[in-house]
């Protein structure tokens, strides 16, 4: 029954564009959308109508991803004194990020998600490492190092 609807309506689709010659065209006498070539943000206090239906939307307090921008740090301990460590910083995508422990100190760059997963040896135990961001953003971890007997 799903199938039949669906075909159906682009049956019907598919005949309004091919009798109007576009798209536009066909959905201009539809009382439940409207056209527009351009996509255009939204003002504050802007009115949408839709057919019968009309809403202001207050664009000020709109917001439509809300990402959270903290720098995240998980250790995982691993065999022969090493530790991986998984960085999540999603507002620095390909940003260079510096990891200190110990005397060890290098820059690594964070991936097109703000994401980096790296295993670094244990120098002392337990593993104190430091990231930082370009921007000033400095948080510190602490993870046991997994000693094999």
């Amino acid at each position: 029954m799903r199938l039949f609807i669906i075909i159906t309506s682009l049956v019907i689709f598919t005949n309004a564009v091919s009798l109007s010659g576009n798209i536009a065209a066909a959905f201009a006498g539809a009382s439940f959308l409207s056209y527009s070539d351009k996509l255009v943000p939204l003002s504050s206090n802007q009115t949408i109508s839709a057919g019968q239906h009309t809403s202001k939307v207050n664009s000020a307090n709109f917001n439509p991803v809300a990402i959270d921008c903290k720098l995240d740090l998980t250790t995982t301990s691993l065999q022969g004194l090493r530790v991986l460590l998984h960085i999540t910083a999603p507002c620095h995508t390909d940003k260079h990020v510096t990891i200190t422990h110990s005397s060890l100190r290098f820059n690594e760059i964070l991936n097109h998600e703000g994401v980096l997963k790296i295993t670094i040896p244990v120098l002392s135990n337990p593993a104190k490492i430091i990231v930082s961001l370009a921007d000033g953003t400095v948080k510190e971890i602490s993870a046991s190092a997994y000693k094999v007997r």
